[in-house]
């Protein structure tokens, strides 16, 4: 039921917004119709329902808008502005679901991005901590201008370059240095001990 409205303003069932004499309150579901879609406040869900292609737009312009194109969801800064998302909580996070986490951003604190909800690199006051492999510049240990630190196995430190002279150069488990030759075999070995 409608409160708070004249009943000069209801004609043939339809409220349109000259007719609104003031505020009004409504104890049912309401419905909103655009040219194509309809939003939906319905009340058994305490929900506001957009449709999918309808949109909320926020400033004078409409510059932020936020929407559900049936497929995917929107936040968009339309406009000449930025888009600022902040916290005074803890952190700000990006999740898959309830139980993955793919990114944290900490005030004062540490930037964490996941892979598969494993924490692979974090920011700190020193620099980052980076918990796997990292392969700089090319898309694989072989075929490819690289730098690559690893974390276990023989080589800790790789670096390629086959598109000038197929020539690897790397430092191996116990802090051994070599370089190797196209043919993948090593040229020379630098031991810890002195040793060559």
């Amino acid at each position: 039921a409608l409160t708070q409205i004249s009943t000069d303003g209801i004609k043939n069932g339809t409220i349109t917004g000259s007719d609104l004499a003031t505020d009004f309150t409504t104890t049912g579901d309401f419905t909103f119709t655009g040219a194509t879609r309809v939003i939906r406040f319905d009340k058994s869900d305490d929900a506001l329902e957009f449709g999918d292609e309808m949109k909320a737009t926020f400033g004078n312009s409409g510059d932020l808008v936020i929407s559900h194109s049936g497929a995917a969801s929107l936040i968009q800064e339309t406009g000449v502005g930025s888009l600022h998302i902040t916290t005074n909580g803890t952190q700000i996070s990006i999740d898959k679901g309830a139980t993955e986490s793919m990114a944290n951003f900490i005030p004062d604190g540490a930037v964490e991005l996941f892979f598969d909800n494993s924490k692979k690199l974090e920011t700190t006051s020193a620099g980052v901590n980076i918990d796997g492999n990292v392969l700089i510049g090319g898309t694989s240990a072989t075929g490819s201008d690289s730098l690559e630190v690893f974390d276990s196995g023989n080589n800790q430190f790789r670096l390629t370059r086959p598109s000038v002279q197929n020539y690897q150069f790397g430092i191996v488990s116990g802090g051994h240095l070599y370089i190797s030759s196209s043919s993948g075999g090593e040229l020379v070995r630098f031991q810890s001990s002195g040793n060559v």
